[in-house]
């Protein structure tokens, strides 16, 4: 969505995908709100007071994210971009917000870290040693398992090694042909 604020704080103008957003029936009842501040929550409105003060002072573009309440409760987590916009004479009359609802995006986030941390956890707790190598053969992750095992004094240690000298001599050939041969 793209909306026009006056320097005041007043919505001037707004597309449909801002009315969509703050969940007006029309554009001109989004027009009749007196501040777009209203639609950020509570919680983030000073700071987004303080950026478009900032933004007035400094006149360089912002993109900041902020959690926005529409009308009827709907919540939503949103990329704002804001510049200036000056009059012939060079003067800044309003600011123009691009909002970008990143709900989604966020919530996935969200669960892809979750996701992340149990796996993390699982993998530091099995008592197998389990390094992870890129295509050349460098080490670069290992568990906690592994690091003991080989005798490594802490992680930092073994990054970036070669992760075949964890194996006997002997079998390094094999083990190489069974890594590029999978």
């Amino acid at each position: 969505g793209v909306v026009v604020v006056g320097l005041d704080g007043s919505i001037k103008d707004l597309n449909d995908a801002m009315v969509t957003l703050f969940e007006h029936d029309s554009k001109e009842a989004a027009l009749k709100e007196n501040a777009f501040s209203n639609f950020i929550t509570e919680q983030e409105r000073d700071s987004a007071i303080n950026d478009m003060a900032s933004l007035l002072n400094d006149r360089i573009p912002e993109e900041r994210i902020f959690r926005f309440q529409g009308r009827k409760g709907r919540k939503l987590t949103a990329e704002v971009h804001t510049s200036l916009l000056f009059d012939a004479s060079g003067n800044p009359t309003d600011i123009i917000c691009v909002v970008r609802d990143i709900t989604e995006r966020k919530r996935i986030e969200e669960a892809l870290r979750q996701s992340e941390e149990k796996l993390r956890a699982i993998y530091d707790s099995i008592g197998d040693g389990i390094t992870v190598t890129d295509l050349k053969g460098k080490v670069i992750d290992l568990n906690a398992a592994c690091i003991r095992l080989a005798g490594f004094g802490s992680k930092k240690d073994a990054v970036g090694i070669n992760g075949l000298s964890f194996i006997a001599q002997v079998d390094r050939d094999r083990a190489r042909n069974d890594m590029f041969n999978v």
